[in-house]
């Protein structure tokens, strides 16, 4: 699907998706350009799917990617997703040793957006509860995050399977947190779009969710100004 516009990964993907499961397929993997699945991946993927049921989510585990050759490092980039007290989304192993891992599917908080095999019974129960399947108002931080969240209170549960495998180089050159005007302040807007989205809902401690979000926006008022205008959409959003 082509666009003359800039859609962003989610809308980009939206629209995809929407194309792809009306030519009929069963099931649709949303891949990032900068990630490749092992040859077995989709074939462990689509067992999986096929075992445990399709009104749900599934991912692989990824391993961290040489960002020239894409060769394997050896190191976890995501086996999972978790929500910690502070309402912080973060991968599981992320940094371990691609040792010890898991044998058999787990449920897990979300699927890192580099690479979710979703199948058509868990989009039609998305889109047709919520409208859409990622929330095109976010962009470049959290859209897979909001995704499990929205899954998950729905009762659509977000899988991994340990067979499926993938390189993952993660971080384009030039965007980095704390090096980027842009991605910082659509780090700031996003954390606040999903505690303004959800309010009592959203994940974590609420004492330390609602004292992570103080330090954020002090940080913004105090050192980050150019990411203020940012938390401001967040709450016209």
């Amino acid at each position: 699907t082509s666009s003359s516009t800039n859609r962003w990964f989610c809308g980009g993907h939206n629209a995809n998706l929407a194309r792809l499961f009306g030519e009929g397929m069963s099931a649709v993997v949303v891949l990032n350009p900068d990630l490749v699945l092992e040859a077995s991946a989709v074939e462990a993927l689509a067992d999986g799917m096929a075992a445990l049921g399709r009104t749900a989510l599934y991912g692989p585990i990824l391993e961290f990617a040489d960002p020239d050759t894409l060769a394997a490092t050896g190191v976890i980039d995501t086996a999972g997703t978790k929500w910690v007290r502070g309402a912080r989304h973060l991968d599981l192993r992320q940094g371990e040793a691609m040792t010890d891992l898991p044998v058999l599917p787990y449920q897990t908080a979300a699927i890192s957006g580099a690479c979710i095999w979703v199948p058509l019974d868990a989009y039609r129960e998305l889109v047709g509860r919520t409208g859409e399947f990622f929330d095109e108002d976010f962009i470049a931080y959290r859209e897979d995050a909001e995704l499990g969240l929205r899954a998950s209170l729905l009762g659509i549960p977000s899988r991994i399977i340990p067979g499926a495998r993938g390189r993952h180089v993660r971080r384009l050159r030039g965007t980095q947190r704390g090096l980027d005007r842009q991605i910082d302040a659509l780090s700031a807007r996003n954390r606040f779009l999903l505690a303004f989205k959800y309010g009592s809902r959203r994940p974590g401690g609420v004492v330390a969710a609602f004292i992570r979000d103080l330090v954020v926006l002090g940080g913004v008022l105090i050192a980050e100004r150019s990411s203020a205008p940012a938390v401001r959409e967040a709450w016209r959003l």
